[in-house]
């Protein structure tokens, strides 16, 4: 594995300055933490990471693409964190930012246990309002405790939720977020379960 270059959109006024990866090998994924410097007018971003073929017949090929939105405030800076699927060997990661007129979804879990309770109220887009807020929950299957379950969670800018098996520790919880033109962005994070 290795680490290929940064790239900003020409003309763009963003500008990656710094960069970092952290990885959970028992997990298989890892997180490319981008700083990115914008020397323009306040904008939507998307920070992107390709993961290219560094063996093979597809070598030089973009094998996967990962990408997460942020907004970088004109004349400041800010870091966006892009998680991916993380492999030992045969890749090189490439990263850049370009603007764009996606928005951008975001949550702080503000209370774990029973019920969950999160705030999506930092989403936002510079380019319109947000619309609509849909919040799912994923439960992996884990040994003992059954069948995976999936569902949707009824809220707005914030939610507040139960499940019923009590027995489960953690959920993957997802927030898509809507603006009044229809672009949309997700957003997913894991919390915790029951105390």
């Amino acid at each position: 594995m290795g680490v290929a270059g940064c790239s900003g959109s020409t003309g763009s006024n963003l500008e990656i300055t710094d960069r970092r990866y952290t990885y959970d090998q028992g997990a298989g994924y890892g997180t490319e933490y981008l700083t990115v410097e914008n020397s323009g007018d306040t904008t939507n971003v998307r920070a992107y990471v390709d993961l290219v073929s560094t063996e093979g017949e597809n070598e030089g090929e973009v094998l996967e693409t990962y990408d997460r939105t942020g907004i970088i405030e004109g004349g400041g800076s800010g870091e966006i964190a892009v998680e991916m699927a993380h492999y030992l060997s045969g890749y090189e990661r490439s990263v850049g930012v370009e603007p764009t007129d996606r928005p951008h979804a975001t949550f702080e879990v503000v209370s774990e246990g029973v019920p969950v309770r999160a705030d999506g109220s930092e989403s936002g887009s510079v380019e319109s309002s947000i619309a609509s807020y849909e919040w799912s929950a994923h439960q992996d299957e884990r040994p003992g405790y059954g069948e995976s379950l999936n569902w949707g969670i009824s809220g707005g800018e914030t939610v507040e939720f139960e499940w019923q098996n009590s027995e489960e520790l953690l959920i993957d919880l997802v927030l898509k977020v809507t603006d009044e033109e229809g672009r949309t962005d997700e957003y997913n994070s894991w919390a915790g379960g029951p105390e």
